[in-house]
């Protein structure tokens, strides 16, 4: 049998040791896994606590680091500093050069029809 020294609690020589190191999965708002590293936008505007500043809609935050606790993401945002975000207030960003299949920079292509009057000859 163990025994802890400080707390005094008992535990049998066969049992299992928990590990202390909990690798909890954080999502943004839509589903995504954020990892350290990642760049992400703010989805709703954020009143900054004892302060009249205002995190907007758009805002674009880069190189985000995951922590544990109640503020899940800390990293730095231009103009105002060093903070902490919830991670239901941002959604990751899509990696750069990405396009998605049918991008509306295209849209305004129509498929070639076949003239009929070049056809006969």
């Amino acid at each position: 049998m163990y025994i802890c020294p400080e707390c005094a609690h008992e535990w049998p020589p066969g049992a299992a040791i928990e590990s202390t190191d909990e690798t909890s999965v954080v999502r943004d708002a839509y589903g995504n896994v954020l990892n350290d590293g990642d760049a992400v936008t703010v989805i709703k505007d954020l009143k900054i606590k004892g302060s009249s500043s205002v995190v907007k809609v758009g805002t674009k935050v880069k190189n985000i680091r995951i922590v544990s606790g109640d503020h899940d993401i800390d990293c730095k945002i231009d103009g105002i500093g060093a903070m902490q975000l919830k991670s239901e207030f941002v959604k990751r960003r899509r990696a750069a050069g990405l396009r998605p299949p049918c991008s509306p920079r295209f849209r305004h292509f129509r498929p070639l029809e076949f003239s009929h009057s070049l056809a006969r000859g």
